[in-house]
C-alpha cells in the first residue's frame, strides 16, 4: 500500500514533534533550560502552524 503526500507529510511533522520532545525530554534530565525551551517551542510553533492551516482551510481549531 502507497502512501499519498499527506500521509508523509504528517509522518514528517510527527517526527518533528518526536524529535523535538526527545530534545525537551535531555533538556530536562541534563538540567539544560536552553534544550528545554528550545523543545517546548518547537513544539509550540507546530500547534500554531495547525490551527492556522484548519483556520485557512475553514475548520474550527482544536
Amino acid at each position: 500500500m502507497t502512501s499519498g503526500p499527506r500521509e508523509r507529510s504528517r509522518l514528517c511533522g510527527l517526527l518533528g514533534l518526536l524529535g523535538a520532545g526527545v530534545l525537551a525530554a535531555v533538556g530536562g534530565f541534563l538540567s539544560n533550560p536552553w534544550l528545554i525551551m528550545v523543545g517546548a517551542m518547537v513544539v509550540v510553533m507546530a500547534y500554531l502552524l495547525r490551527c492556522r492551516i484548519r483556520r485557512c482551510r475553514g475548520a474550527v481549531p482544536l
